[in-house]
């Protein structure tokens, strides 16, 4: 008579139950992971090194798909990767930003001023590239006035250098400043009733890749837990 005798197989059996009631967090785990990736990848686009112009100042990078980082709040206002919730059978998780200027860039646009938009010249940023005078109005910065050009654009300036009757002078409307009077007129601001943004598609382009490397993240949690059940 031959017979077989199987041994082991309480164990692999247990093992088998352990599998499946901890299953689920597999999916968890790799949609976690995948989150993680697509909010670092956001922070990666979003803090690109623009150029310095001579008079506009710093500018937005190269390429569609990157932001400028200047104050670094947009970035920070992201939200954290890894947060996973259950939807149904299905493990979801979303990075976003509650900005609008981001969903404007991202998209592209025409954003209305109420009056006008302020567009600031190097003069008026701070080293970063922010708006110095952000929340403070031009009558309230030391020197400025309004002036149109014969081309119609409007613009803040103020008069630096020279005598103080020099800028009282350019305070009344006179515009003429040279090496004579010690003076030069710098522009602070180009005001715009509206201005056109170009859509960057930073969260569209960084979506196609994740979900591109979805199932590499997803069969590595996978793989563990194959060896987990296998013990």
């Amino acid at each position: 008579m031959i017979s077989l005798e199987a041994r082991g197989l309480a164990g692999t059996r247990a093992r088998l139950d352990t599998g499946a009631r901890e299953f689920p967090g597999v999916g968890e785990r790799a949609v976690r992971r995948i989150s993680i990736l697509m909010r670092k990848k956001l922070v990666d686009r979003m803090s690109a090194r623009g150029a310095q112009h001579p008079f506009w100042g710093r500018q937005a990078p190269w390429g569609i798909a990157y932001l400028g980082a200047r104050s670094g709040q947009s970035r920070a206002r992201l939200s954290p990767g890894g947060v996973v919730f259950k939807h149904g059978n299905e493990f979801r998780s979303a990075v976003g930003s509650p900005d609008r200027h981001v969903a404007f860039l991202e998209k592209g646009g025409t954003i209305m001023g109420r009056q006008f938009l302020r567009i600031p010249t190097r003069a008026s940023q701070t080293p970063g590239g922010s708006d110095r005078n952000a929340g403070r109005s031009i009558r309230a910065i030391p020197g400025a006035f309004l002036l149109r050009l014969r081309t119609g654009s409007l613009w803040a300036a103020r008069v630096v250098g020279g005598k103080s009757g020099v800028r009282a002078a350019a305070a009344a409307g006179a515009t003429r400043f040279g090496p004579r009077s010690g003076s030069k007129l710098e522009f602070l601001y180009l005001l715009r009733r509206s201005v056109r943004l170009r859509g960057r598609g930073i969260f569209k382009l960084t979506a196609g890749e994740v979900n591109d490397a979805a199932p590499a993240l997803a069969q590595i949690e996978v793989s563990r837990f194959v060896k987990q059940v296998n013990g």
